[in-house]
């Protein structure tokens, strides 16, 4: 592992990028009288906010919620009902106007679990007496997982038609978009601002053409959905409406991209997992898995989807095949201090993901793995931002970070420091088919000892600003490389939080 900073190599390596790719005309940042600032292209584009990722965002404190029930361990008998039971009876209360119903404090000691948990109602809590020596244990003894899930139901449900962008270019970045009509609408609606994948656009970025695999079945992109990002109104002006978080990803008048109100009746809100670790060793093999039965196998730590101003805060794992998994319909998720290790053979033959995520509007900081063959800081396909990964630490000899596959858009990488390599690339024909792994992702300040893979897909980029390792940028999509300016801030994210990059 490297100290941040820059090597004279790489800023040479950036400047001579910044030359060679017609992308790089743009400044992108620019210091005003000592004050960084963000600079849009000609076309609008710019580097997005990343500020409206997190629980109660932006840069709102996680909550402490009071003691409604406590256990301990049972010497001789199983823990699982025993807290299953505990939370099944705090969700059952009724849910306050302050939206909080009361946490289930587990006290020290070990609690042995032979089936997973699941907390399902708004304002429940499961809190540990801490994640270190002495503290909060769950030993889960039986796979597959995850160990635990916090999940509401159903989904996304329209309650008009879709209302057509009449923007000729939706700027990466943009924080407001024009409709046909904005009649009807109003500060607070929660809004889905579509952004649809045609047969063009699948063309344009090659991902009709991913070439076929020996031995695999390869999945050409279809024209689709595209990326759902959910936004509330900020602001009504004629038929313009403010967005409470940006526009990761472009839209094109060809696109026919829309806005259209959601309700979500199943939804979860404000429900935390803190200070306490998980323990998968009991239940892990100790040997590899074969590939065809990883499907199999898998134990998975915490698993987070129709959710809400969530969190999961202080928590250790061990030996487990991924630690936190934020899916599709979870949003405005916050997991901070948490932390991994895996000291037994790994069992899977491709990188596991140790922090993953599908949903949105998720920050991920403080957090690390020790391990062999990690992604320590990973999305999956159709991810819409925007996501942050903020000072996470990977350490072992394949452990690396960046997207995993079919276009995530809008991620930020803030300070990653990892001892493999950091990857935003086309994946290709990996998997089914990954292809663009990640669209408008920003890695900042941050060191890989094997290097940066990086491109820039079609429509989209991707920005290394302050690299420590070696930069591989991909001549036939050339990413944005920039050395940190002086006196740049050390973490965007906290910047943008805080006002000081506008």
């Amino acid at each position: 592992m490297r100290p941040f900073g820059s090597t004279w190599i790489v800023w040479l390596a950036a400047i001579l990028s910044v030359v060679a790719s017609p992308l790089q005309a743009e400044g992108w940042l620019a210091d005003r009288g000592g004050r960084l600032e963000i600079v849009p292209a000609a076309n609008g584009d710019r580097i997005p906010d990343f500020s409206a990722a997190g629980y109660g965002a932006p840069g709102a404190a996680l909550p402490v919620v009071a003691e409604a029930v406590r256990l301990a361990p049972q010497p001789d008998a199983g823990d699982r009902a025993a807290i299953q039971a505990a939370i099944d009876a705090v969700s059952a209360r009724p849910l306050p106007s302050s939206g909080v119903r009361g946490a289930i404090v587990l006290a020290p000691g070990t609690y042995r679990l032979d089936g997973p948990l699941q907390i399902s109602a708004s304002g429940v809590v499961l809190r540990g007496s801490g994640s270190g020596d002495g503290g909060t244990v769950l030993s889960f003894e039986q796979p597959p997982g995850p160990v635990i899930s916090i999940e509401g139901a159903g989904r996304w449900r329209a309650t008009e038609e879709p209302r057509a962008i009449v923007d000729a270019y939706v700027p990466v970045g943009a924080e407001a978009v024009t409709l046909d009509s904005a009649d009807g609408l109003s500060v607070g609606d929660r809004v889905i601002v579509q952004r649809p994948f045609t047969a063009a656009f699948v063309a344009e970025i090659g991902m009709d053409q991913i070439p076929p695999r020996a031995g695999r079945t390869t999945v050409q992109w279809k024209p689709g959905r595209g990326l759902l990002m959910a936004r509330t109104i900020v602001s009504v002006t004629g038929d313009t409406i403010g967005l409470d978080a940006p526009v990761i990803d472009a839209i094109e008048a060809a696109d026919g991209g829309t806005v259209w109100r959601y309700t979500f009746p199943g939804e979860i809100i404000g429900v935390g997992l803190e200070n306490l670790s998980i323990d998968g060793t009991p239940a892990a093999p100790l040997a590899p898995v074969p590939f065809k039965e990883l499907r199999d196998f898998r134990l998975a730590g915490i698993r987070l989807d129709k959710v809400s101003d969530a969190w999961v805060r202080d928590v250790r794992f061990r030996n487990l095949s991924s630690y936190v998994v934020v899916d599709a319909l979870a949003r405005e998720i916050t997991i901070e201090d948490v932390h991994g290790r895996n000291d037994l053979p790994p069992w899977w033959p491709v990188p596991a993901f140790a922090f993953s995520v599908d949903g949105q509007r998720t920050l991920v900081r403080r957090c690390s793995v020790e391990a062999d063959n990690m992604l320590v800081a990973t999305t999956q396909s159709r991810a819409a931002g925007p996501i942050v990964f903020q000072d996470c630490e990977g350490q072992g000899p394949r452990v690396g970070a960046g997207p995993h596959q079919r276009w995530a858009a809008g991620i930020l990488f803030d300070n990653i420091d990892v001892s493999g390599s950091i990857a935003v690339v086309d994946r290709g024909n990996m998997g089914s088919g990954q292809g663009w792994a990640g669209a408008n992702v920003v890695v900042w300040n941050s060191a890989a000892d094997r290097g940066f893979h990086v491109a820039s897909p079609p429509t989209a980029y991707t920005w290394v600003i302050g690299a420590t390792g070696e930069v591989l940028p991909d001549p036939d999509h050339p990413p944005v490389v920039l050395p940190l300016p002086p006196g740049a801030p050390r973490s965007l994210y906290d910047a943008q939080v805080s006002g000081a990059i506008p």
